[in-house]
């Protein structure tokens, strides 16, 4: 159990008067040596990798650890004056007088010290109250907190590249994940455009091998300008040559292709795995989202075409 439900209760008398319960205002929050520490001296970003300093750090923040030791005190002062209580009347009894003097004596004793003590519970039982709300308190922040590291710990295992930390706030985090997101498009984008570039350097060195012409290092350029000059040899003209191009031109590799065929693609995928109310879930939508980025293509264009299967209650990364 992170934290205790009540401090040990103190054994204190019902009082003449109830005490009334303490309640921030404003103007006390906002008092100028609040603001001044607050600026002077702001509170850090929480750090959620530790349940047990997320418990220290919101006792220190509420003072619990005052507040305790605040309210022990008065309580052994309590404890203490009980004692001597007991004594003064033990002492009265002990006096070399009559028995009326003796119990006048501890009557008038016990009105005096029974006054004392009511002024002394009432300073105990203020203390035990502000104790209890602080604790209260205490959990309420804790159970959020907990909640929250609880999401930032989905969402680091989901992103391990993202570098998302405890020490982010989900306002933080998802930019994190953004930035991630985006940096991948353009890797993908990027190995995408190299491995067109590649296919096409290969399909170049086919034809070129298969008219006996050198491609030891030869880039494309050098490759295609070799084999047009072995077209106009043969005797082709440039209109031939333009035509003659697109036949050894890599297919599937450029963006309408790509496009074209992902869109197929994902729309039967997500014709089958549909729910009743026709959309897909956040999750088939995150795997599909990941797939068409490693072809290239832009979660734009992604979010454009395929936005018709999001169930506008749920969130969509």
């Amino acid at each position: 159990m992170i934290f205790d439900q009540q401090p040990q209760q103190a054994i204190i008398p019902q009082l003449t008067q109830p005490v009334a319960p303490i309640t921030p205002t404003p103007q006390a929050v906002y008092a100028a040596p609040n603001v001044v520490s607050a600026v002077s001296a702001p509170v850090a970003a929480p750090d959620f990798s530790d349940p047990l300093d997320m418990q220290t750090s919101i006792n220190d923040e509420l003072g619990i650890p005052d507040l305790e030791k605040t309210y022990q005190d008065i309580y052994a002062e309590l404890q203490a004056f009980d004692q001597g209580t007991t004594g003064q009347q033990i002492a009265i009894e002990g006096q070399p007088v009559s028995m009326n003097v003796i119990r006048g004596e501890q009557a008038e004793a016990g009105r005096q010290r029974a006054f004392t003590r009511e002024g002394m519970a009432r300073k105990a039982q203020v203390a035990q109250s502000a104790l209890f709300a602080a604790k209260e308190e205490a959990a309420n922040r804790f159970n959020i907190a907990n909640q929250q590291r609880q999401e930032l710990t989905s969402l680091i295992v989901n992103n391990p590249g993202a570098g998302i930390t405890y020490t982010d706030t989900p306002i933080t985090a998802a930019a994190k994940i953004n930035a991630y997101q985006e940096k991948q498009i353009k890797i993908q984008e990027e190995k995408a455009k190299q491995e067109k570039k590649d296919a096409y350097k290969d399909s170049l060195k086919q034809l070129a091998m298969q008219y006996g012409i050198n491609t030891k290092g030869k880039s494309a350029k050098e490759l295609k300008k070799k084999i047009s000059k072995y077209y106009k040899e043969k005797g082709a003209s440039d209109k031939e040559i333009k035509e003659l191009n697109k036949h050894y031109k890599p297919k599937g590799t450029s963006k309408d292709d790509l496009t074209t065929e992902g869109t197929q693609g994902i729309e039967s995928y997500f014709g089958n795995v549909k729910g009743q109310d026709g959309y897909v879930s956040p999750q088939d939508w995150a795997e599909a989202k990941s797939q068409w980025a490693k072809n290239g293509l832009t979660t734009s264009s992604f979010n454009a075409i395929f936005g018709k299967w999001k169930n506008p209650n749920d969130k969509y990364k």
